[in-house]
Formats: structure tokens, C-alpha cells, sequence
């Protein structure tokens, strides 16, 4: 793919990646990664482990796709992968 950026950060046993593609740089992404990685922390109440993200799922989703969808409306390409870490 061409322009296309990947942004990743682990946090506890949590893997997460944001891909951005054309004018959406690294930068960009790098600072949207940084305010979910707050918003786990912050629902997570300390780094988070397999299972207390399992527990908080449903309020992690909810939380995401409030964050996501604010991020749309101003960069209207924006994917957010998340993976538990092996």
C-alpha cells in the first residue's frame, strides 16, 4: 500500500494499532493513540492485563467508538485495530 502509516504501542497485554493513510501521518496518528491508550488506562485503573480488558470490554468498545467517531468527522480516514498480544 502506498501512503499508508501504522502507529503501534503495547500497553500491558494489549496491543493496539492505528493505521492512517494519505495526509494523516504519523504525528496524527501518534496523537490518537495517545488518547486511547488514556482512555484504557483510565477505565482499565492501571495498566491492563487479558483479563481485566475482557472485564471492561464492553465500556473499552463504548469508549472507542465515541473517540473514533469524533476523529471521523475531522479526518474521515481513520481504522483502529486492536489485538490482545499472544
Amino acid at each position: 500500500f502506498r501512503s499508508v502509516y501504522i502507529v503501534y504501542t503495547v500497553l500491558g497485554d494489549i496491543c493496539l494499532y492505528v493505521v492512517g493513510k494519505d495526509e494523516y501521518d504519523e504525528l496524527a496518528l501518534a496523537e490518537a493513540i495517545f488518547v486511547i491508550t488514556g482512555s484504557i488506562k483510565d477505565i482499565c485503573k492501571k495498566p491492563p492485563t487479558e483479563r481485566t480488558f475482557l472485564d471492561k470490554y464492553g465500556k473499552i468498545c463504548l469508549t472507542l467508538d465515541e473517540i473514533v467517531w469524533k476523529v471521523c468527522i475531522t479526518f474521515l480516514c481513520f481504522l483502529v485495530l486492536l489485538t490482545l498480544r499472544n
